[in-house]
């Protein structure tokens, strides 16, 4: 029995059998007896036509029948179908297809979109293309088919094969006279062919025709050269060439790895004898030209590494001259801004042919343009010729390309300037030289020579500024020199870059003033710089010079500068000595002029230093782009930069800072916007103190280091840079500077505060927090009695004037009343210095930010419904990881990571103390962020002997180990001499990951203890390392575990109870390990024990438990003297996993960060291995209310009990034991039951496990909120079970097993959820229960017996769509007093509605305000906004779900926003088979997911998932969640982070993806798996973000939808007259639904193919209008009775005694059945129901109790449900919408997606026929002939349906799964597959006939049949 019906067989079915088994008697198989409404003749016909038919083998394209399918049923495979992980969509070795492409045969490889159908043994090919071996390659669309082992050749050319490769010299060339000679014909190479002579006087010709060998294709493809074993000539050019433009576009293919454009060649006939290559080269990972003749001479090269791609397509561009000077360059198509450069000059060029090359290597050229170019005189760049050669050494001039070439020379050889006729103070002397000769690489020396005394003869005294190769090895391998001047080499940039077998660029730059600039690099490529002072210039000539080489100078430059009349002061600036580096200085009367446009960043540096000072300048920008800066704190080494920078770009108008560190910028802020200034003028200043600098543009502070109200982002520095040369920077653009000065901070001239803090007017400020000078921020509490604050400054300067300035814009002066508002009030105080000097005022700033924190009444805190009573929690804002915690002289400290927010932002650290754990006093926030980044988690220790040094006194103090976060992860110091009161950072890196031997960037959360006499840390963030120290400063690598991976580890002693020391290992209080700390190989390490080695165990299985730190205590001692305390841990009662940023928003609270149980721990031995203990502290039994504790001794306890029935409470302690029986299953608690919620704690005794199920327990943060975790754990040895639990406000905690086993998890119920019973399940079970109610541990808590205010229960704004309905959530404090409200709408009354318990209804888009008042005190009000929204979202995806974020569709826009979280929108059911997905994405900053299959809907779970990343860069990611990480990665178009919305395209097919943007034809991204999880084919899909904003529009998924044109050809074109109403209204509908999918396309592959088989069903089931006749029977019974008795039975009946039964019942007793209906009791009951007791169900219901169920409903109690709907209390929820996290879109056009009527798989249609499907769903009934391998589950077995037995005698059979749809009416039909099992209520009748008809016809064919054997006889 495998989920079919068991059914009686009535007469009619008897009679049927019987005649069927006649049929077999006489020899007849199934396969030739066809049970269908056909003719005798048609029969005979068809079996004949089935015996004369071969079926081809293994053939897709022609399945063979099944035998035993009815006719016409759909033929099916004859061995069962492949899943569809296994192969999707086709037959087992088929290929995936691209979308819209031709199904294909078997062995048929895939072939391009639109190409006919091929057999299954004949390849792929395009049209009119000759047909090809079976092993063609895929190719792209167009692209020619070519066999396996045949090279590319052009349509109709015979090829070659490819063992035998074409070498030029045996390819006979096609004559230029004969360009289309055929291969029958071809035509031998010219003989000596003149080469034609260059005419100076010749017009440019037309770019020159390439000439095509016979065997090479050519055309809109392109030109293919194919790989030989060596070079492959073969295209050329038909005429002579000397100077042209040569460029292509070449792609290498397979493995080609060089390719080139040839040119000079001699002799076509003879190609190697000479000839000129200029190509890209792979192998050898360069670009280059050489000349080839006898040898090959080098000519010039460029490395490729990193710039250009083999797979993708390069760009050669050659020019060359008639006078031999090439220029060649190569770039990646798609990077036309990142060229390569090659120049040079050619030897002896003479012209010659020109073409293509390939070197062992298969290339495809395309865009391949020659352009002869003749050499003009007019307007070329030759440079200066007239120089006079001293000496004997030749001198060659080429006056048409003025070239200057200097034969060697055994010394020294001089050419001078004649055009100079007196000597030169001030000039500019430059030019290109090149090292030739036979020498070319070995030692040469080349130069400008300068301040020579004559110019007639050799110089008696002269300078030079050259290069000397032999030099290479040392620095001064460029430098200048002459008499008292020395050589001077020293200056900046990368001399290592310089290739000097490439031309050189020579540069002088010299002023009357002797000062000099040297530049020098590679012609057209990256400068470095030498500047100096000539010491008693005076001038002089000017030359060239060589020594002892051969050189080549070109492009010779003199300007001589000496008359220029200087300009006195014109640039106003107190800097020394300014050097210039890079880029065209000088001062104009403007100021100082910059020219560095297209070179990048040129600097001048100052010989002025400053440490603490104000640093400005003014800045003209002459060009639209580029930026210029301020360079402060330098060390002057270019070459490897260590100085700060700050800028404006003129393009963007967006400013930066950062700092240059071993060369690195590390941006110290995000980019800022600032406004456009008239005339493009900016004034820039930084203000630099110590620490802290503060960046201001046109006096706009834009930038302040720890300032993270300016600057929230993860962003900082190593150390401080304190002091530094002054400078100035310019990239890439054309600026003027001016007013250039800077001034050093003193006690007269300083900015900076003394001291500022905040008093109250009236009432009470807490504790002032630490001032810090230099550091922005501080935070101060004042209670809420304060309604006005004043700001007290004292200045460093006696002249500093102090401001503040609220947020609205007032301005108060020091000491002003300051009226301040409950919550945050950030004042900006401005401390402000300004001095004269001469004419000119400096100004310098500080700007310092109070958050003065006013908080709510006394009355409010503690007594909030989610406050815990005894769990210590933040008061207000956000806390998370426990750190810094140490008892130090009798007080407990705990530290932990604060943000002033209810979410995670820039952390604090917060300071608490306590005597007792149990009872904490708040501190000032103790740690701020500051310019080294964010202060992340650490610990304190106590260094009671001052070990680190840092303590002035003889005693020690505190001394904290913090992780400062910024730009990297380091741990730095800080130390306390009062207690922890107040601190002192060190600027000292204490350890860093670059010195670490994992070299892992997440070096985080340190845990410090001491043994040993030593200091040891434990540190991880990602893989533990150990540390060791001996002063706390300055540490050592002892261990490194790769593998072993977590967060805030800590590792301490436990002694055990034989006194053995064992260490336990924290993997961030989620797990952990046991075993020994020591020494082994010299260093110390953890070794586990052998339990531990390959696994943890357990430390908390609840979801709330994280990052557990235990106190300092003290010294450990040694070994030999051990002294080991008892050791107590903290959680953080939270999760990094998806939900934590989002509790105190979905709660309504203002706080959101509260920590577990203070616990002891311990070790026990236990099957031989030690385990953990968890015990809470004693100091909880203080709090027990013993007085009021209840008390069950010994009680007897089963499912039904009531024993806790009179309980309620909220905060409260069970110690239990339970004594279960054999039969009893589980044993726990339902905790804060009421309102449809409870918690349950339970321990399944057939499993052995713990859980605790929050799923039901109030407010649902999120999809993983509500997931169930649990543990495994043994019972008692005795076999009871014992239950420790704590419950509070929100959260539960429970222990078991000797507090072995831990979990807790934070809920969040109604606050009159306070019951609470025993849970049992099974047999019934002795008990011992005690419950304590605990007392609060909050001493600041006021008692309250009257209304205080009215607080909220979720989000204060809450979205709707219109016509959703939301029950608003909203109590009065204290919980203790009256909880009735009044619900109003305050505004909006157009936008919603609301109830008179607070449910809220949208009406139309807007907002609106509903406000609920106390009646008790209905002054005490709260107000919700309601935004409500129109849902236009264009999707064809019916149902999504959220796992996390606050996802919003407005219009047709979906949004999401969050920080530092992952949100996921994902498809409620996957997406099967191949299919491409589509989406509209826009976003601007964060890190986008586009899943294309995810194992679930949440991407973290089971499996993980594929998703696609895209960020701020141009790169999108194929990237694997949970489990790989990076796989592949692709190049978009462009960046797609623009706000713009941009489009993406993934094609899914079985293995492989490709990914396209913006409409591209190329995909930016293809991979092929390996192997892929079969979810990869069958997976969810969706959109997730990261920290940042999202905008999406327009996500479409589409399947194949070619099996519906197939069934839409065969269902033909019947005429309507022709059938029965029922039956033609059942295939026009199933019409219709193929046509609209074909038109609106699907996301579901079930719905596709379910339409297409509805329609053939439908099709084959017209019922024509003469054949439906009724048959008389007894009494008046309908088509398809089978039972007789039947007052008035309908069809598909089965049972007896209905009064009136529908199609499809199935039990007795119905009073009004109706089709799918499986239980008794129904009043009236729809399809789908499966419960009893409904008054009227719909489909889909499942639960009892619903007064008017709609489909999709799954909870009781809804008073309206609608389909999709998931959570009760939901007055009238549309579909998807609402609580459930689940919403449906728009399908873009009328109807929305879901509403779209679809058949699903097997349908029949009914009396109206409409055919209905859902999303994904599995439908599990069959069309009859087919079959299904999956195997048979709940969902389509019916599970909990009756089974009918037999009655004894009764004939049972085992029919195909019982199946139904949905019609018009809503009503389900009936359908079973197999043979006999085929009803319709039209048309049931005439089967049943046309049964008849056929078993009596068969008798006869029978008999006729045995007739024409015997005559053939």
């Amino acid at each position: 029995m495998t989920g079919g019906r068991r059914k009686r067989w009535g007469w009619k079915r008897q009679l049927s059998a019987a005649l069927a088994l006649m049929v077999l008697l006489n020899g007849l198989t199934v396969g030739e007896l066809r049970v269908q409404a056909e003719e005798p003749e048609q029969i005979m016909e068809e079996t004949a036509r089935e015996e004369k038919t071969v079926q081809p083998e293994e053939s897709s394209a022609a399945p063979k029948d099944s035998s035993d399918a009815p006719e016409g049923s759909p033929t099916v495979p004859e061995e069962p179908s492949v899943t569809p992980e296994e192969t999707p969509n086709g037959a087992e070795e088929i290929p995936v297809k691209p979308e819209g492409t031709p199904d294909q045969s078997e062995e048929t490889p895939v072939k391009p979109e639109g190409t006919p159908d091929q057999s299954e043994e004949t390849p792929v090919k395009p049209e009119e293309t000759p047909d090809q071996s079976e092993e063609t390659p895929v190719k792209p669309e167009g692209t020619p088919d070519q066999s396996e082992e045949t090279p590319v050749k052009p349509e109709g050319t015979p090829g070659q094969s490819e063992e035998t490769p074409v070498k030029p010299e045996e390819i006979p060339d096609k004559s230029e006279e004969d360009p289309d000679v055929s291969e029958k014909s071809p035509v031998a190479p010219e003989e000596n062919q003149v080469q034609p002579e260059a005419s100076p006087e010749q017009k440019l010709p037309a770019p020159v025709q390439l000439e095509q060998k016979a065997d090479q294709p050519k055309g809109e493809e392109g030109i293919v050269l194919d790989k030989s074993d060596g070079d492959t000539h073969r295209i050329f050019s038909q005429e002579w060439v000397k100077g042209f433009t040569f460029e292509t576009d070449v792609m290498l293919l397979e493995d080609g790895f060089s390719a080139a454009l040839s040119f000079g060649i001699r002799d076509k006939g003879d190609i190697p004898a000479k000839w000129t290559g200029a190509n890209v080269n792979f192998a050898d990972k360069n670009i280059r030209v050489f000349q080839v003749e006898g040898g090959t001479q080098e000519i010039g090269q460029a490395s490729i590494e990193g710039t250009l791609d083999a797979k993708k397509p390069i760009h050669l561009k050659l020019e060359v001259t008639e006078g031999g000077d090439v220029t060649y360059e190569a770039w990646q198509t798609d990077a036309p801004d990142q060229k390569l450069t090659v120049t040079g000059r050619l030897k002896d060029y003479e012209g010659g042919y020109a073409g293509l090359l390939t070197f062992e290597s298969r290339a495809k050229f395309t865009n391949t343009v020659l352009t002869p170019v003749q050499t003009s005189d007019e307007g070329e760049e030759k440079g200066l010729t007239d120089f006079r050669n001293i000496g004997d050494a030749v001198m060659e001039v080429d006056e048409a390309s003025g070239r200057i070439r200097l034969a060697k020379n055994a010394g020294d050889h001089f050419v001078m300037y004649d055009g100079l006729e007196e000597p030169a103070e001030a000039f500019l002397l430059e030019a290109d030289v090149r090292f030739t000769g036979d020498n070319v690489n070995g030692k040469n020396s080349a130069g400008l020579v300068f301040g020579a005394a004559e110019k007639d003869r050799v110089p008696s005294r002269w300078y030079g500024a050259n290069v000397d190769t032999g030099r290479s090895a040392d620095r001064d391998l460029f430098r200048v020199f002459g008499p008292e001047l020395g050589d001077v080499w020293e200056g900046d940039g990368d001399r290592s870059r310089i290739d000097l077998t490439q031309p050189l660029h020579l540069k002088l730059e010299m002023e009357k003033s002797g000062a000099f600039t040297y530049t020098f690099g590679n012609a057209g490529g990256e400068s470095c710089r030498i500047s100096g002072t000539v010491p008693g210039w005076t001038g002089g000539y000017v030359g060239l010079l060589t020594f002892d080489s051969e050189a080549v100078f070109s492009r010779v430059v003199f300007e001589n500068r000496t008359d220029e009349e200087a300009v006195p002061d014109a640039y106003r600036t107190n800097l020394q000595e300014l050097a210039y580096h890079g880029g065209d200085w000088k001062i104009t009367e403007e100021g100082l002029y910059s020219d560095a446009e297209g070179k990048g960043d040129c600097f001048a540096l100052s010989e002025t230093a400053g440490k603490n000072f104000v640093y400005a300048t003014d800045v003209t920008f002459e060009s639209g782009e580029g930026a210029a800066a301020l360079v402060f704190r330098s060390d002057g080494d270019l070459a490897n930069k260590e100085c700060y920078a700050v800028n404006i770009d003129v393009g963007s108008h967006k400013c930066k800072f950062w700092r240059w560190q071993a060369d690195e910028a590390l941006q110290l802020i995000d980019e800022k916007e600032v406004p456009a200034a008239e005339n493009e003028t900016y004034t820039l200043k930084v203000v630099a103190a110590d620490s802290w600098i503060l960046y201001y543009v046109n006096d706009r502070l834009v930038a302040s280091t720890g300032d993270y109200t300016l600057q929230p982002g993860n962003l900082g520095q190593s150390t401080v840079r304190r002091e530094g040369v002054f400078g100035l920077l310019n990239w890439n653009s054309k600026v003027t500077f001016q007013n250039t000065y800077y001034k050093e901070l003193d006690e007269t001239f300083d900015p900076l505060l003394a001291d500022l803090y905040v008093t109250a007017e009236a009432g009470t400020a807490e504790r002032r927090p630490q001032f810090i000078s230099t550091e922005p921020i501080t935070i101060q509490y004042v209670r809420n009695d304060v309604s006005a604050v004043k700001v007290q400054a004292e200045g460093r300067s006696a002249d500093a004037k102090v401001t503040v300035t609220d947020e609205k814009g007032n301005t108060y002066g020091a000491g002003d009343a300051i009226p301040v508002e409950t919550g945050i009030n950030l004042l900006t105080v401005t401390s402000t210095v300004r001095t004269q000097e001469e004419e000119r005022e400096t100004e310098a700033s500080a700007v310092y930010r109070i958050n003065v924190h006013r908080l709510k009444p006394d009355e409010v805190y503690y007594n909030e419904p989610y406050r815990g009573q005894y769990h210590y929690s933040v008061k207000e804002g956000w806390a998370n990881d426990p750190n810094g915690m140490v008892y130090y002289k009798g007080k407990y400290h705990l530290f932990y990571q604060f943000y002033d927010d209810r979410a995670w932002g820039p952390m604090h650290w917060a300071h608490a103390v306590s005597t007792d754990l149990l009872h904490w006093e708040d501190q000032p926030i103790a740690l701020y962020p500051d310019a080294n980044g964010a202060m992340y988690s650490g610990c304190i220790v106590a260094d009671e002997n001052n070990t680190s040094g840092l303590f002035s006194g003889g005693e020690g103090g505190l001394v904290a180990l913090i992780t400062a976060d910024g730009n990297g992860q380091r741990i730095k110091l800080a130390y306390s001499e009062d207690e922890g009161m107040s601190w002192t950072k060190v600027d000292e890196i204490a350890a860093d990951w670059t010195a670490d031997p994992l070299k892992d960037g997440n070096f985080r959360d340190p845990k410090v203890f001491r043994w040993e006499n030593k200091w040891f840390m434990v540190v991880a963030g990602g893989p533990l390392r150990i540390y060791s120290s001996d002063n706390l400063r300055s540490w050592k690598c002892e261990a490194a575990y790769k593998d072993l991976h977590t967060e805030c580890p800590d590792l301490y002693p436990v002694e055990t109870e034989n006194g053995q020391i064992k260490w336990v290992l924290s993997r961030g209080g989620r797990y952990y390990k046991v075993g020994d700390f020591r020494q082994q190989d010299g260093n110390w390490q953890f070794i586990p024990d052998a339990y531990y080695a390959s696994q943890d165990g357990i430390m908390n299985f609840g979801h709330d438990s994280y990052a557990a730190m235990t106190y300092y205590l003290h010294d450990f001692g040694t070994a030999e003297n051990p002294s080991i305390p008892e050791i107590i841990e903290c959680n953080w009662m939270n999760t990094w996993n998806d939900y934590c940023n989002q509790v105190a928003v979905k709660n309504g609270s203002d706080f959101n960060g509260t920590f577990n149980l203070q616990l002891k721990t311990g070790l026990v031995l236990e099957d031989g291995r030690y385990m953990l203990t968890q015990t809470p502290v004693e100091a909880y039994e203080t709090l027990r209310a013993k007085e009021q504790k209840m008390e069950y001794k010994g009680v007897t306890v089963g499912e039904n009990n009531t024993l806790l029935q009179d309980f309620a409470g909220d905060t409260y302690e069970i110690v239990s034991r339970f004594y279960p029986k054999e039969g009893t299953r589980k044993v726990g608690f339902r905790l804060r039951t009421g309102e449809g919620e409870e918690t349950l704690v339970v321990y399944d005794l057939e499993n052995e496990q713990i859980s605790i199920d929050r799923s039901r327990s109030g407010i649902i943060i999120s999809g993983e909120f509500a997931k169930v975790y649990g543990q495994h754990v043994s019972r008692n040895t005795d076999g009871s079970v014992d239950l420790h639990v704590y419950v509070d406000k929100s959260s539960v905690e429970v222990f078991t097993k000797g507090y072995t086993a831990a979990g807790a998890d934070q809920i969040f119920p109604s606050p009159s959820s306070v019951g609470a019973s025993v849970l049992v399940e099974g047999t019934e079970v002795g008990a011992d229960i005690v419950i304590y109610p605990l007392k609060s541990i909050w001493k600041d808590k006021a008692e309250v017996t009257v209304p205080q205010a009215v607080g909220s229960a979720m989000a204060r704004t809450q979205r709707l769509y219109v016509g959703d309905e939301r029950k608003l959530k909203a109590y009065v404090l204290p919980i203790s007093v009256s909880q009735e409200l009044t619900w109003s709408v305050t505004s909006g009354t157009d936008a919603v509605s609301v109830g008179e318990d607070g449910t809220v209804t949208g009406k139309s888009a807007g907002t609106a305000v509903v406000t609920a008042a106390s009646k008790a005190d209905p002054s005490l009000t709260l107000e919700f906004t309601i935004e409500v929204k129109e849902n236009h979202f264009k999707t064809n995806i019916p149902e999504y779900v959220i796992q996390n974020g606050d996802w919003i569709i407005e219009d047709e826009t979906l949004f999401d926003e969050n920080t530092m979280a992952n949100d996921f929108y994902m498809s409620a059911e996957p997406v099967e088979g191949d299919c491409s997905i589509e989406v509209d994405l826009s976003f601007e900053k964060g890190l986008i997911n586009l899943f294309m299959a995810s194992a679930s809907t949440n991407p973290f779970d089971r499996g993980g998932a594929y998703a696609l990343q895209f960020s701020d860069s141009r790169r999108v990611r194929l990237f694997r969640f949970g489990v790989d990480g990076d796989i592949a990665f692709g190049e978009l178009p462009g960046p797609v982070n623009d706000g713009a919305f941009h489009h993406i395209k993934v094609v899914r097919t079985d293995r492989a993806l490709q990914v396209y943007a913006d409409y591209a034809e190329e995909a930016c991204l293809t991979y092929t798996f390996d192997a892929a999880d079969g979810y990869f084919s069958d997976g969810h899909v969706g959109v997730g973000l990261w920290d940042g904003a999202l905008k999406v529009q327009n996500l479409y998924v589409y399947v194949d939808t070619k099996v519906l044109e197939e069934a839409l050809e065969k269902a033909g074109n019947p005429a309507e007259e022709d059938y029965t109403p029922e039956s033609f209204r059942a295939y026009q509908e199933a019409l219709d639904q193929v046509q609209r999918l074909l038109e609106s396309g699907s996301s579901s592959r079930k719905e596709v193919d379910a339409a297409a088989e509805a329609l053939e069903y439908a099709q084959k089931n017209l019922v024509k209008k003469d054949e439906n006749t009724g048959t008389p029977g007894d009494g008046e019974e309908k088509p398809g009775e089978n039972n007789p008795g039947d007052a008035e039975e309908k069809p598909g009946e089965n049972n007896p005694g209905d009064t009136e039964e529908k199609p499809g019942e199935n039990n007795p007793g119905d009073m009004e059945g109706k089709p799918g209906q499986n239980n008794p009791g129904d009043t009236e009951g729809k399809p789908g129901q499966d419960n009893p007791g409904d008054t009227e169900g719909k489909p889909g219901q499942d639960n009892p109790g619903d007064t008017e169920g709609k489909p999709g409903q799954n909870n009781p109690g809804d008073t309206q449900e609608k389909p999709g709907q998931n959570t009760s209390g939901d007055k009238e929820q549309k579909p998807g919408k609402g609580s459930s996290g689940k919403r449906k879109g728009s399908s873009g056009k009328t109807e929305h997606a879901a509403e779209v009527p679809a058949p699903a798989p097997g349908t029949v249609p009914a009396e109206q026929g409409r055919l209905q499907t859902v999303f994904g769903s599995s439908v599990s009934g069959n069309v009859p002939g087919t079959e299904k391998t999956e195997p048979e589950t709940a969902a389509n077995t019916g599970e909990g349906a009756e089974q009918v037995q037999p009655s004894e005698g009764e004939v049972i059979i085992q029919e195909e799964k019982s199946e139904t749809f949905v019609d018009s009416k809503n009503e389900e039909v009936p359908l079973t597959a197999g043979v006999g099992s085929q009803k319709d209520a039209g048309g049931y009748a005439a089967l049943t006939i046309l049964g008849l008809l056929l078993a009596a016809g068969s008798f006869f064919l029978i008999l006729a049949a045995r007739k024409k054997k015997q005559h053939e006889k």
